[in-house]
């Protein structure tokens, strides 16, 4: 895993977040999981 941090500013999180995981070939972005979440 290959973790970096970037602060961007703009009106869309979700816009935001799709662009960057496009950038970096990213297949699935996880926002957020609860504990009784199942991931696969």
């Amino acid at each position: 895993v290959d973790l970096k941090v970037k602060i961007s500013r703009g009106p869309s999180v979700r816009k935001t977040l799709a662009q960057e995981a496009k950038t970096f070939g990213a297949s699935t972005v996880i926002v957020g999981a609860s504990k009784n979440s199942t991931l696969g």
